[in-house]
């Protein structure tokens, strides 16, 4: 992929979309992350029904929501920047 003033366009979207599922879902993720971790850790064959605690810790909380709100300013201030908002709004066709 070559890095064109077009790519921070097509990335803006993506990066905003995590961050909003960062911010607003952290104990989604949180236990998306601890059931994987348990299957890597314990193969089908052995996968028991009790899982580990899933109770997501404070500090983990609010690292995610902290990383979630940095996805979102980057996404806005891509897309901002991008050459298509330019020549979406600006240019005549």
């Amino acid at each position: 992929m070559e890095w064109t003033t077009s790519t921070f366009g097509y990335l803006s979207i993506p990066v905003f979309v995590m961050g909003i599922v960062f911010y607003f879902f952290p104990d989604i993720l949180y236990k998306l992350f601890v059931v994987m971790r348990y299957r890597g850790i314990k193969p089908n064959s052995e996968f028991e029904e009790n899982l580990p605690n899933t109770e997501i810790p404070k500090s983990i909380e609010v690292i995610l929501k902290v990383l979630g709100c940095t996805m979102v300013i980057l996404g806005i201030t891509w897309f901002w920047f991008s050459e298509e908002f330019y020549r979406y709004w600006f240019e005549e066709y």
